[in-house]
């Protein structure tokens, strides 16, 4: 049975009465969201990161959502850049090849979120939390160059 969305699977694992029952539950759900990822849902895409996500927390292997994790991110909408950027934290660590791409989009992000004032101030710790988790010295010292041309209006 596919569960739409995050409190129903909680719902469904918390009745297992066996830890074979958790694993059986946890792999059908688990091909079920492989299978909407695939379809490129853009709706059930927050839903389907979060219920990973879980399943990641729960010990269970949640490799294959770190480029979801990335189109959230990309995405206009406050809550699923939350969501993509939890995921991110979660799911990537610095070996992963997928960093670079994660690099970019929260470089693009930062400066959107800087220079544009039209956007939440909320937003702004959002976008510079992951930066706390994959921090090297060159992504520093680039970062925080390409923030101080911007902040002062000094062209790029």
């Amino acid at each position: 049975m596919v569960y739409h969305n995050l409190k129903a699977l909680i719902k469904a694992i918390r009745a297992c009465k066996t830890i074979a029952d958790e694993r059986a539950l946890i792999q059908k759900e688990s091909a079920a969201i492989r299978t909407a990822f695939k379809e490129e849902d853009t709706f059930a895409r927050y839903h389907n990161v979060a219920k990973l996500l879980y399943i990641h927390m729960l010990g269970y292997p949640a490799h294959f959502g770190q480029i979801e994790c990335l189109k959230l991110v990309a995405s206009p909408r406050f809550s699923d850049k939350r969501l993509g950027y939890l995921g991110i934290m979660l799911l990537l660590d610095e070996k992963q090849e997928v960093l670079t791409l994660v690099t970019n989009s929260l470089k693009k992000c930062a400066y959107r979120c800087i220079v544009m004032p039209i956007q939440p101030l909320a937003q702004r710790p959002t976008v510079l939390a992951p930066l706390n988790t994959f921090r090297k010295a060159q992504m520093d010292r680039q970062s925080s160059t390409r923030f101080f041309l911007v902040r002062h209006q000094i062209p790029l």
